[in-house]
């Protein structure tokens, strides 16, 4: 479970990055 936890962020960054790359 910490693991999933600690591992959301890390989603929510991908995700934000994959975004902006996309926008460029």
């Amino acid at each position: 479970m910490v693991s999933a936890k600690k591992h959301v962020p890390i989603v929510k960054k991908r995700m934000h990055e994959a975004l902006q790359s996309s926008s460029v």
